[in-house]
């Protein structure tokens, strides 16, 4: 039996975090280049940095939102059952398999002093059914 797995291309991948990298590279840029401290460029102005962080985490999350979208998946199908061979765990612990060459014996002829097993006789018991009972003889 097979089912239908959806799964997110490799591509997909490196996109989201090639995002978060550049997201991560503009916050420190921003930090360096002090466009984050007060207009003394003494410190950094706190309302400044946090208004910084919520713009970088909103665009940083609406650009996974729209890589991780549900169409931009893909589909393949995987087996549930897989055939394995009998003994081929038995070739890797060491074991030899079995003989599978068997040869028939063309000259086999048939015993002919065959005589049947004399210790049940078979008896017919009248009914609607015709029903045929085998007793054993002791």
């Amino acid at each position: 039996m097979e089912r239908e797995i959806y799964y997110f291309g490799w591509k997909i991948y490196i996109l989201a975090s090639a995002s978060i990298f550049i997201g991560l590279l503009v916050f420190i840029l921003a930090l360096q280049l002090k466009l984050l401290h007060n207009t003394f460029g003494t410190h950094i102005d706190m309302i400044k940095l946090i208004c910084c962080i919520i713009i970088i985490c909103a665009i940083e999350i609406f650009i996974l939102i729209k890589l991780f979208d549900k169409n931009n998946k893909r589909t393949r199908l995987k087996k549930d059952v897989d055939y394995v061979e009998p003994y081929e765990n038995r070739q890797k612990a060491g074991t030899q398999q079995p003989d599978t060459d068997y040869q028939l014996d063309t000259d086999y002829q048939p015993d002919t002093d065959y005589q049947p097993d004399t210790h049940y006789q078979s008896s017919q018991t009248e009914s609607n059914n015709n029903i045929i009972v085998s007793e054993k003889i002791i």
